[in-house]
């Protein structure tokens, strides 16, 4: 844990005598400390403050411009102040028997279905998967498997197998979203305890969608999708006050970078602005994959029933797994080819 420290050496040698290290980046470190006298080389950020005044014409200036920072006399009274600024160690998440996850966004167009697609494939080839569409605005999972949908909030929920462990859920068409209730289609989840994760790809900002709200409230995982070529700040921040808003535990969100580029926004900007509207000391969600840019390429490849970037996939599998018990083995062969698959069901 890393401490920016401005001003005198003895101060730096104080900080590391605790067991801090030190850095001239503030995006790495866990507080800030500085003298009233070196005030004006604090950068600006939501990082915790301390100021050690030194009885100069400069404390004044100082406490006005940081009336929040936490004001001491000498450097020795920093120690403890420090301790309450280390990172909650978020806890293991316990095992269970089965796992609802959700993928989330606050816009169109990021690649969140692509992204439930993906896990799906990956996922299904170690155990029995459900992929299922709640995306009631502009449901697309039945056709990139080509399935005819039911309303099977009339007919009751049957999932169409794709591959050996991989069944879909269509989302139902000629209905109106904004007349379906919360329990309607949490009812769709409690139909399927046959299976052991059930993924659900969820309309853009679901905050909006009050049906969907207990959706969240109950689900095990939420993979936040962002956008990196249209990254916004501002626009990114709202993500983790809904998804609180709407039930979902802190540490189980996780982001995920779609088309990610290092020329970007860096990875520690994007997990600074996510979580801008956690208070302090809550677990916070940490970015699970990087996706490059070649998302396009990714897509056609699912196609062909191929994962790109399979390494990506199974890092954010293992977690997955963990939390089912299940030790994870390297998958060895190929899921069976999805075009082949269409044909097959065409046939019938």
């Amino acid at each position: 844990m890393n401490v920016l420290v401005l001003g005198k050496p003895e101060y730096s040698e104080y900080i590391t005598s605790l067991g801090y290290g030190l850095t001239l980046d503030y995006v790495d470190a866990i507080a800030i400390v500085s003298d009233s006298t070196n005030i004006q080389a604090v950068p600006a950020s939501d990082k915790p403050l301390a100021i050690i005044l030194n009885g100069s014409i400069a404390d004044w200036p100082a406490k006005q411009r940081h009336p929040e920072a936490y004001f001491v006399k000498s450097i020795s009274d920093v120690g403890e102040w420090l301790k309450k600024q280390q990172p909650v160690i978020q806890e293991q998440p316990a095992q269970c028997d089965r796992l609802l996850i959700l993928t989330h966004s606050n816009k169109g167009g990021v690649g969140k279905t692509s992204t439930a697609i993906a896990l799906a494939e990956v996922l299904s080839q170690k155990t029995k998967t459900v992929l299922c569409d709640f995306d009631y605005t502009a449901p697309d999972i039945g056709t990139f498997y080509s399935l005819k949908p039911e309303n099977y909030f009339e007919t009751g929920v049957r999932p169409s197998q794709v591959t050996n462990n991989l069944y879909v859920l269509p989302a139902p068409k000629n209905i109106i979203p904004g007349t379906l209730k919360e329990e309607q289609v949490y009812n769709v989840v409690q139909q399927l305890s046959d299976f052991q994760i059930i993924i659900g790809d969820t309309s853009p900002a679901p905050w909006d969608k009050p049906y969907l709200h207990k959706l969240f409230s109950h689900c095990d995982l939420v993979y936040s999708i962002v956008d990196q070529s249209l990254f916004s700040m501002e626009e990114t921040k709202r993500f983790a006050p809904t998804l609180i808003a709407m039930g979902v535990a802190p540490e189980n969100i996780k982001i995920i970078v779609n088309k990610y580029s290092p020329r970007q926004a860096s990875i520690k900007s994007i997990e600074q602005a996510f979580c801008a509207g956690f208070k302090k000391g809550a677990p916070m969600p940490k970015i699970a994959a990087l996706i490059p840019e070649d998302w396009e390429s990714q897509l056609k490849a699912a196609y062909q029933g191929k994962v790109l970037n399979k390494d990506i996939w199974e890092d954010v599998s293992k977690d997955i797994f963990n939390r089912l018990g299940l030790e994870y083995a390297e998958i060895t062969s190929p899921p069976p080819k999805r075009f082949l698959d269409i044909l097959k069901r065409k046939k019938l």
